[in-house]
């Protein structure tokens, strides 16, 4: 878990960075550009069979979704205070109950639902 808001922090700050450089269409190719590349050499290490898929159409719907959240993301970076960009981020465990919920029809217990409220509220409380 620390690695993980690390290196989210992390990504934030150089996104903040290349802001002042380059335009966030500029930063989101590049960044699709560098996992073109890794994903370039695991099939060529592994072979096609890595990527092989029934469901391209879904696939390619999801990564355009991905890019224009990733396109927001890295809007609201530039446009807002990052204490603010990490506040809705970590409000992320809440959405993604209620977002399961909706389509995928998980079951919403108590324990579940509380603990994503629980910390959302510790993650965007004023200290």
């Amino acid at each position: 878990m620390l690695g993980a808001v690390l290196s989210f922090a992390a990504m934030a700050i150089a996104v903040r960075e290349l802001q002042r450089h380059m335009g966030t269409l500029q930063i989101l190719a590049l960044r699709t550009g560098m996992t073109l590349v890794i994903v370039t050499v695991l099939v060529t290490a592994q072979g096609r069979a890595v990527i092989a898929t029934q469901r391209f159409t879904l696939h390619a719907t999801r990564a355009l979704v991905h890019l224009l959240g990733q396109y927001c993301w890295m809007y609201a970076i530039g446009a807002l205070a990052l204490a603010t960009v990490f506040a809705i981020e970590f409000t992320m465990p809440v959405w993604t109950a209620l977002l399961a919920a909706a389509f995928l029809g998980e079951r919403q217990t108590q324990g579940r639902c509380g603990g994503a409220l629980t910390a959302s509220r510790w993650a965007t409380s004023k200290r």
